[in-house]
């Protein structure tokens, strides 16, 4: 059976990559919350992921695969005339979809 003669459907998917890094965010002022009636200060949650994020721009940053996700895409569109499409590569074991008639 030649490629010509099988039928596929054309589904679009999207890959989600998610990636780890570890940052050092210095302590300063900058991050501290004003002194309370007690006289103690914290972090403002806020500016430390800020601060964070910042630092996560850093090209030199060791970012480690951590996980992979293959889904439908939520908006199936027609394929792009330069799309290099593979052809149809069926299951080892599988046969194709017999259209018109009882089987072969």
């Amino acid at each position: 059976m030649s490629q010509s003669d099988t039928y596929s459907v054309l589904y679009r998917l999207q890959r989600t990559v998610t990636h780890y890094a570890y940052v050092r965010v210095p302590v300063t002022e900058a991050l501290a919350t004003a002194a309370d009636k007690d006289g103690r200060r914290s972090f403002d949650p806020a500016k430390l992921i800020a601060a964070a994020e910042r630092l996560g721009q850093d090209p030199e940053l060791h970012w480690v695969s951590e996980s992979i996700r293959i889904s439908p895409h939520p908006t199936q569109t027609p394929l792009p005339p330069d799309y290099p499409l593979r052809p149809v590569v069926f299951p080892a074991g599988e046969a194709p979809l017999t259209l018109g008639g009882h089987g072969s």
